[in-house]
């Protein structure tokens, strides 16, 4: 069986282009047409060798940069600071400026830290991080003085 040629591809397109009837079928014909110019470039090739040229001229996608390791010890001096502040306010809001403004942590970092704190979130970034951490405190804080939210 003969191989097909991309010239014999290019005369079907430009016959069916030109029996496409209506102005309402003008995206259809220049498609077609447009199909065809782009082929022509290629008209002397096989169907078969067209696709092996445009494989090897296809971009190559650039390799995924590696995933930065979390720093542990980061993530271990913030968590253990917030849980040393328990439910005191403002020891607990002296750890969050001094992480919100620590721009060495990385949202990653903040994500694993609000996880060590019992936060859970579904966002990656630093603030939400950082909001559920809040989020979190302020749980536990209502539930430590829960007496005397009731008595007042």
């Amino acid at each position: 069986m003969d191989k097909l040629q991309v010239a014999d591809i290019i005369s079907a397109l430009k016959r069916i282009e030109a029996v496409t009837p209506g102005a309402a079928s003008r995206a259809p014909r220049s498609a077609l047409s447009g199909t065809a110019n782009f082929l022509e470039q290629y008209s002397a090739l096989t169907v078969e060798a067209l696709e092996g040229q445009l494989q090897l001229s296809k971009p190559k996608k650039s390799p995924k940069k590696p995933a930065t390791p979390l720093r542990e010890q980061l993530v271990r001096k913030y968590a253990d600071q917030l849980s040393s502040a328990g439910t005191d306010l403002p020891v607990f809001e002296e750890v969050i400026a001094r992480l919100s403004a620590d721009k060495t942590a990385r949202a990653q970092e903040v994500k694993a830290i609000a996880k060590e704190y019992g936060a859970s979130f579904t966002s990656t970034g630093r603030t939400d991080g950082i909001n559920a951490i809040r989020q979190k405190f302020d749980e536990r804080w209502k539930l430590a003085n829960r007496s005397v939210l009731k008595a007042s």
